[in-house]
This record gives structure tokens, C-alpha cells and sequence, in this order.
């Protein structure tokens, strides 16, 4: 059984965790607000693209900065090394934030409410539990193998974690479903996040089109999961969560 089949056997197997879940913890519908549904998700399409994009090309300067200066760390060995790296993540909500602003749309509109936060931090933290054991097993001995780059680490992989969920599921897939209903806005939304992520893939990977097209393809299982997860919660906190932590778990093979 290929890797692929195992990705799509375990996805729906979180799928109905989730969906179980929101149903017996009475995950509450949420209005997000959005006024203009059509005009927003136009706003979105171009702030995510713009986003992604800014991200790379930064990126891709730092990594320049590097190569004429060894000593400019890219790792999380310490806190002078992480601040460095949040430049672009910061740079990619930039464009979120002046259009939200620009829109007068509110937080709870990108998934940031009070609305079913205990429910999305129970179930995230089931998620993480479960995808934990998966990759690890043994709880407890990874606990003590940690050193303190893992927390620099971790760190970054929560700005990361939490700032694309804001980015494609709180920002684009809400707008989206307003405005071309729930299935076909959640299907649209991780389809545009493996499109966005085709240039990144060559920027950043140095991949040649046909693997960085396939590369980027291979990113819409995950984010129909994590969107699927949004869908159930309203709330970025669940998705953020296991989003967080499946970067960190796999920094930590």
C-alpha cells in the first residue's frame, strides 16, 4: 500500500474523529459577518496569492543574505535566529490585514472568535494526541529526548501553523463558502492553497515544474482536512493546533 493510500486512509479516519466530535461536543453554526461574499473572496484570492508569493521572494533574499554571510542562521538554535524568520511570515498576513481592514470586516470573520473555542481546543488537542502516537508512539521518551532548539522550533512552527490557517481557511475557504456555498467553496479553497504553493516550490524548493506541480497537488488532501476541520469548528484554533504540531512531530524525527 503506497503512501498515498495510507495519507487518504488516515485523513478520513481524523475526518470522522472530527466530525464525531463536533456533533457530540455541539460545535454552534457561526455567522462570519462577511457582507460582500463575492468581493471578499475576490480580496482573498489576491491576498493569499500576494502573501505566498511575498513570502518566497523574501525568503529567497534571507537564503541570499546567508550564502555571503555564513554566520546567519536559518535553524532555531536560538532566539536571535527565530526572530530573523518571522520577517516573512509576518510580511504574509500583512496583505490579510489591510484588506479585513479595508473590507470592515471583523476577527471573527478569519475564525479568530469566542464562538466554539473550548469545543476547537478539545478537539484539536484529540488531533494532535492522535497524530502524536501515530508518528512516535512513546509520549513520555520524546518528552526527554527534547533539547531547547525543539522549543525555538516550536515556536516558529506555531507562527507557521496558525498563520496558514488564518491565511486559507480563516481568510479564503470562509469567504469562498459564503460566497459559493459550503462544499464548493471548501473544495475551491484547497485547490487555490496547492496553486499558490506551485511558485513557492520552485522559489524556495528548487524543484523543475512537473515536481513542483505534483509536489504542490499533493498538498490538497491535507488541506481539505484541515479545511474539513474548519467546516466543523468555525474556529482556527483546532486546525491551527494540529497544523502546529504535525510540522513540529515531523521536525522531531
Amino acid at each position: 500500500m503506497n503512501n498515498f493510500v495510507i495519507q487518504i486512509i488516515a485523513f478520513s479516519v481524523i475526518g470522522g474523529v472530527v466530525w464525531g466530535l463536533s456533533r457530540l461536543l455541539r460545535c454552534k453554526p457561526l455567522d462570519p459577518g462577511i457582507a460582500k461574499p463575492k468581493r471578499s473572496s475576490l480580496h482573498a484570492t489576491i491576498a493569499v496569492t500576494f502573501s505566498m508569493l511575498l513570502f518566497a521572494i523574501v525568503t529567497m533574499g534571507m537564503r541570499s543574505l546567508q550564502a555571503e554571510a555564513p554566520g546567519l542562521e536559518m535553524g532555531y538554535t536560538n532566539l536571535g535566529d527565530l526572530v530573523k524568520q518571522f520577517l516573512p511570515l509576518i510580511l504574509m498576513l500583512l496583505s490579510v490585514g489591510i484588506f479585513i481592514i479595508r473590507d470592515g470586516e471583523s476577527l471573527r470573520s478569519i475564525g479568530i472568535t469566542s464562538t466554539n473555542l473550548w469545543q476547537s481546543a478539545v478537539i484539536g488537542s484529540v488531533l494532535v494526541l492522535i497524530t502524536f502516537y501515530l508518528q512516535h508512539g512513546d509520549f513520555l521518551a520524546v518528552l526527554e529526548s527534547l533539547k531547547p532548539r525543539h522549543g525555538y522550533s516550536f515556536v516558529y512552527f506555531a507562527f507557521v501553523g496558525f498563520g496558514e490557517e488564518i491565511l486559507f481557511r480563516g481568510y479564503l475557504q470562509t469567504r469562498l463558502i459564503a460566497w459559493l456555498g459550503k462544499w464548493q467553496g471548501w473544495l475551491l479553497a484547497s485547490a487555490v492553497m496547492a496553486v499558490v504553493h506551485f511558485p513557492q516550490r520552485i522559489l524556495i524548493g528548487g524543484m523543475d515544474p512537473g515536481d513542483a506541480f505534483l509536489n504542490a497537488c499533493g498538498l490538497i488532501p491535507v488541506s481539505l482536512l484541515f479545511g474539513f476541520i474548519m467546516l466543523k469548528t468555525r474556529n482556527v484554533l483546532a486546525p491551527g493546533l494540529l497544523h502546529t504540531f504535525t510540522n513540529w512531530i515531523s521536525e522531531l524525527n
